[in-house]
């Protein structure tokens, strides 16, 4: 729902200086209905640097124009 985001900018950074979807989300709940999918997959955290790179590798490696290439610079840089 859209207005998610009036009550995200309402919101005080919280742990790790950041403003938490989840406590907006949570402040949401209170006025009007919210509904959620339940996704089974995997979950990454691209807001740090190892996070982003594990979910750009993981959909490299998953396309075949572009694992090949990617696979081959690896093994370059590493020597």
């Amino acid at each position: 729902m859209p207005e998610i985001f009036e009550y995200i900018k309402r919101l005080a950074p919280g742990k790790d200086d950041e403003v938490q979807l989840t406590d907006a989300i949570r402040r949401l709940v209170e006025s009007e209905e919210v509904y959620a999918c339940v996704v089974d997959g995997v979950r990454y955290d691209t807001g740090n640097k190892t996070g982003y790179l594990k979910a750009v590798l993981t959909f490299v490696l998953e396309d075949d124009e572009l694992k090949d290439e990617v696979l081959s610079y690896l093994q370059y840089a590493d020597s």
